[in-house]
């Protein structure tokens, strides 16, 4: 994919997206008429990279991230979130948020984390077929 896929913001003024490829980068470079520098995940796993965009006054941060393992790219992904949170905060002015605002917040990002891979890198899991229930060995419902 050659954009950045930009996700649901909620009420904030911030902008938050994933950026699958290093043609989505060199593109939103282009389009927002900066120098990001080289595609970040070259030395790293994952990465947050956060700017200011002045044409629409808003804080906007872009996470990128390496091929992984499912597990791993989970944990990236959640990580990555929790940064996208900090900067949130940093830009509302908010020094000590409750629990719930962000342990909700973050949950929101992170959702919308892995809707953005999935929808630009394919499938994080493979998921059972609904058609088939599943059974542990020994319970009632392998009796006959």
């Amino acid at each position: 994919m050659a954009k950045v896929y930009w996700c649901a913001n909620g009420f904030w003024r911030q902008a938050f997206g994933f950026c699958p490829s290093e043609r989505a980068w060199k593109e939103l470079a282009r389009v927002s008429k900066r120098e990001l520098g080289p595609y970040p995940p070259l030395d790293q796993a994952a990465t947050t990279t956060l700017f200011r965009d002045y044409k629409f006054d808003r804080r906007v941060a872009v996470v990128t991230i390496s091929d992984r393992e499912p597990a791993a790219t989970v944990n990236l992904l959640v990580h990555e979130a929790v940064h996208v949170w900090q900067d949130l905060c940093e830009g509302i002015g908010e020094h000590a948020p409750s629990s719930e605002f962000e342990a909700y917040t973050v949950q929101h990002i992170s959702a919308e984390l892995f809707r953005a891979y999935e929808k630009t890198r394919g499938p994080l899991f493979t998921r059972p077929s609904p058609s088939k229930p599943r059974t542990r060995p020994g319970s009632r419902a392998n009796c006959r």
